[in-house]
């Protein structure tokens, strides 16, 4: 269904899930990034206190002006039609569509559409919901009536991503020595899986670590002071342990090891 192209800009997305250490810096590059995979006008993400109340330090927008920015924070977020999605079990973990959610009719005559989406010349919406602990996470997408709805390839894209922010959530809650684990121990704890999984050799891990940050293989070749012969025969002895035949399946592989 996807390109490898676009597998490629889904791997660098996820290259930055996973080594990001900053939740509003991950959710702004996130809505940057997806720019050339899926058609957007304007997009935010929320993260909710224990009462499921939106979080201003935890929230990102794109596009929205800060007078509805402010209004969404201090009152529209109580009427978001999306909140019956925080009553879904802890660890719950979804991609949605708006006009899967509730039907037209309901939606257009909701407080949320025509308090929030309507003045700001939104119609069609599509996005993440995830849920841990007591806290959830709200990731939109929104488009314009001119625009059509979030196709079958834009949710397909969502879907993947929205098992990999749910791992990442997950993991990040598990406490280690009093804290909690760092993006940069996540990105690592995925390395390490897949190595134990691909049987990997010391130079074949350093080298898929490599690959999982952009390298090229010759780039690879002049940070590790070897021919680039060699490279290549690491990366094909790599490419076979995995049984994979490119680095966007290596990658798409290795990230989906559960952490």
């Amino acid at each position: 269904m996807l390109k490898e192209s676009e597998w490629d800009t889904i791997n660098t997305i996820l290259l930055e899930l996973y080594t990001c250490g900053d939740t509003i810096k991950l959710a702004e590059k996130m809505l940057f990034s997806l720019k050339p995979l899926i058609s957007f006008t304007k997009g935010y993400f929320v993260q909710t206190d224990e009462i499921n109340v939106a979080a201003p330090k935890r929230s990102w927008f794109l596009g929205f002006k800060e007078s509805q920015i402010s209004a969404f924070r201090e009152k529209e977020f109580r009427k978001d039609y999306h909140a019956k999605l925080l009553g879904m079990r802890e660890g719950a973990a979804v991609a949605f569509r708006d006009t899967a959610l509730m039907d037209e009719e309901k939606r257009f005559s909701s407080a949320f559409f025509r308090n929030f989406l309507k003045p700001a010349g939104m119609y069609y919406g599509a996005g993440i919901f995830l849920k841990h602990q007591e806290a959830a996470c709200l990731f939109c997408l929104y488009r314009e009536k001119e625009a059509v709805d979030f196709s079958k390839r834009d949710m397909h894209i969502l879907d993947i991503l929205t098992a990999h922010l749910e791992n990442i959530v997950s993991s990040a809650a598990n406490k280690s020595g009093g804290k909690n684990d760092s993006s940069q121990e996540i990105f690592e704890n995925c390395i390490s899986k897949a190595a134990k999984a691909f049987l990997l050799s010391g130079r074949e891990t350093e080298i898929l670590r490599l690959i999982a940050n952009g390298k090229s293989n010759n780039e690879i070749s002049e940070e590790l002071c070897v021919s680039l012969s060699t490279v290549k025969k690491h990366v094909y002895n790599i490419f076979n342990k995995a049984g994979v035949n490119s680095r966007t399946q290596l990658l798409n592989t290795m990230y989906n090891f559960p952490i």
